[in-house]
């Protein structure tokens, strides 16, 4: 899912909600293992690319809430990226400021966390760069 929608892939990624959605129902919270995605986020970055912003955005507030009181600090900060770059999109300025500032404190936080990766991603999303 991740990969589809940084690749651009939105029709695939998108046909993807379905399943993501389902995974939301099953009640788990995150992948031990690789803690950077959980059900919400990947349904939140479907719901992003199949055009349902409002399920998008259920879902992303319900991954920056889990990722806070549980805490997982790796999601805190890839919620916080996902969702910003929805915002990103939006056509409302305020909610594009919004985004930006997501994306710019998910820069801080990657850089914090040694995530170089998401970092650039991050930056470049931003139009900062390379991020040196």
């Amino acid at each position: 899912m991740l990969g589809l929608s940084i690749l651009g892939d939105r029709e695939a990624c998108a046909t993807l909600y379905p399943a993501a959605q389902a995974w939301v129902e099953t009640s788990q919270i995150l992948i031990v293992e690789y803690p950077i995605e959980g059900p919400r986020l990947t349904a939140g970055i479907a719901a992003h690319a199949a055009g349902l912003r409002e399920q998008a955005r259920d879902h992303f507030e319900t991954a920056i809430r889990q990722a806070r009181d549980l805490p997982i600090r790796i999601q805190q900060a890839t919620a916080a990226f996902w969702y910003g770059r929805m915002l990103l999109d939006d056509p409302d300025p305020v909610e594009r400021s919004r985004g930006r500032a997501m994306v710019e404190t998910a820069v801080a936080d990657f850089r914090t966390l040694e995530m170089v990766t998401y970092g650039r991603l991050a930056e470049s999303l931003l139009g900062h760069g390379d991020g040196s």
